[in-house]
């Protein structure tokens, strides 16, 4: 597997720009284990368990001044609405990160700004996948 990527180096760190995979499967069967494996790879966290990940990440920020515990569940439960689409471990990794960088309650795009790069790595592998499979397929006709 080959990754066709740009990367661009910017004063806040490294952007990452994967354009597609060059893959290499010899056969229809090892292209449907790695297309399971990526599919896997893609399955979301349970919304409960981001919410608690949430509640322990607001005890090691700084929450908005004059903000309830109502205030705060709301602000829970609406980023986690959010991070359930995407993958569990890019979703926990996210979590972590931002727990580390930030100093203040942060808000949804903190999270996506450490989402949307590996997210799309995963996508464009897996369409470099369902390609491949497919021409094993016309292969057959």
């Amino acid at each position: 597997m080959i990754e066709d990527s740009i990367v661009r180096y910017k004063p806040h760190g490294a952007e990452i720009q994967v354009r597609g995979y060059q893959i290499q499967c010899d056969t229809e069967e090892q292209c449907n284990k790695a297309i399971e494996v990526v599919q896997a790879s893609l399955e979301p966290m349970p919304i409960d368990d981001i919410k608690r990940q949430l509640v322990i990440l607001s005890t090691l920020v700084v929450k908005p001044s004059g903000e309830s515990s109502g205030d705060m569940s709301v602000r829970i439960s609406a980023i986690s609405n959010q991070l359930v689409e995407f993958p569990a471990d890019i979703v926990n990794k996210a979590i972590q990160n931002v727990s580390r960088e930030t100093t203040f309650w942060p808000a949804y795009a903190e999270f996506y700004k450490h989402i949307s790069w590996k997210l799309t790595k995963r996508i464009k592998l897996l369409e470099a996948l369902t390609a491949k499979k497919l021409a094993f397929l016309q292969q057959k006709q």
